[in-house]
């Protein structure tokens, strides 16, 4: 078995056994914030009502705190640091709404407790009105077999961050799955460290992010799934890493996701100082973004099966700190819509080590009008070992492979055009 293959069965092993948890805290006694005093009435203050009945579950040892149906304003962070807990609503009929602009809306854990196997679930997050820099509506830190599911955090402007997810020195193991995410001002996901330990274990999966600065940031994390993701119309980058120095995002798997409509790069993978080592993108579609489809600028890339077109610039782009990249299998076409000087692929000097092999880079089966200048384009002064051949590269304006490298340790053939 493959490194890869290793890393990814972990995960899915890791992932059965946090269900398999949390299931049996879904069981327990439940503790409706009604009882405790809340009214839903989208008027009341609900806060110290909610807590209560949080707090109730916590002596208890574990339990499902019940949201009826209805819109329970909240004014200071609801705060869970016992384990066992669930947050739970009636879908999205039951609406938590920050009244304040200040705060949190739901925090896990404060970076001293490691609350293990808690929920947050069936539940809509919004504001009366515009919060402030830095506020998210959902945060986890320094837990274990943390979940959020089913959730929509309807942001309108309002809501700044969607959800932070927050490493620790105990953390292991966040899964968030079936959200929707709409109109944040700022991020829709955030992954960073707390207190220099960055999180692990995360699986995103079966939501959308729409709308926001970037969908989903990478800034500290490692083995990170993200299955079945749509990141559509932000107006920066969909999905993007920017670790800082003595920060990393490690062992990235990309699967099935979709990165349309945004402003700048369907998906950006750069560091602001750190490392950024190990993403693979499997069976991805990168399409409509404003400049290129996937920028890359970071070690150990692999873009496989994936589908690559109608981007306003190049399709795939790599900068001199790209190195050990991979594309194979994919469909990389009409790119270039903006018809400018772009291309299918394009690898700028100082890349280092990449094949691009197998691939159809040109007109496509879905799609009528190809601009790309090239299919497959590696700039001049390239001095470092490559390998473009067996690609299908037709119907591109100016050719298919265009070969400005100066060094002999290549190898460049095979390739229709």
């Amino acid at each position: 078995m493959s490194a890869l293959n290793r890393v990814s069965s972990s995960m899915v092993q890791h992932g059965t056994k946090h269900l398999d948890t949390i299931l049996a805290s879904l069981n327990r006694q439940p503790f409706d914030v009604m009882a405790f005093g809340a009214l839903g009435n989208d008027a009341n203050d609900d806060t110290a009502a909610i807590q209560a009945a949080i707090n109730a579950a916590a002596a208890a040892g574990g339990g499902a705190v019940f949201l009826p149906a209805g819109v329970y304003r909240t004014t200071a962070a609801l705060t869970i640091t016992a384990s066992n807990i669930v947050l739970r609503g009636e879908g999205m009929a039951s609406v938590l709404k920050a009244a304040a602009t200040a705060i949190n809306i739901v925090e896990i854990g404060d970076g001293t407790a490691n609350p293990n196997n808690t929920v947050v679930e069936n539940l809509r997050f919004t504001a009366t009105s515009a919060m402030d820099a830095g506020t998210h509506a959902i945060v986890l830190r320094n837990g274990r077999n943390l979940m959020v599911s089913n959730v929509r955090l309807d942001g309108y402007g309002t809501l700044y961050n969607g959800i932070r997810l927050l490493g620790g020195e105990q953390q292991t193991m966040y899964t968030v799955q079936n959200f929707m995410i709409d109109g944040v001002q700022n991020h829709g996901i955030v992954v960073d460290a707390h207190a220099g330990h960055p999180p692990q274990h995360l699986f995103l999966s079966n939501g959308t992010v729409s709308g926001g600065t970037d969908g989903i940031v990478l800034l500290s994390a490692s083995e990170v799934s993200v299955s079945l993701v749509e990141c559509l119309g932000c107006t920066r980058y969909g999905l993007s890493t920017a670790p800082a120095s003595e920060a990393s995002v490690r062992s990235v798997r990309l699967n099935q996701c979709l990165f349309n409509g945004c402003a700048e790069n369907g998906v950006f993978l750069a560091s602001d100082g750190g490392t950024v080592h190990d993403v693979q993108a499997n069976g991805c579609r990168f399409a409509s973004n404003g400049q290129n489809g996937i920028s890359i600028a970071t070690d150990t890339t692999v873009l496989s099966g994936c589908l690559v077109t109608d981007n306003g610039q190049n399709g795939v782009a790599t900068t001199n700190s790209c190195r050990n990249l991979v594309i194979n299998g994919s469909q990389i076409s009409a790119n270039n819509t903006s018809n400018g000087a772009y291309h299918g692929v394009y690898l700028a000097p100082g890349t280092q080590n990449f094949v691009v092999q197998g691939n159809q880079i040109g007109i496509g089966s879905h799609t009528g009008v190809n601009r790309q200048k090239y299919g497959v384009f590696v700039d001049t002064t390239m001095n470092s070992h490559y390998l473009v051949r067996n690609n299908l590269a037709v119907g591109n304006v100016q050719g298919g492979v265009y070969d400005g490298g100066l060094t002999t340790q290549k190898s460049v053939g095979d390739n229709i055009a």
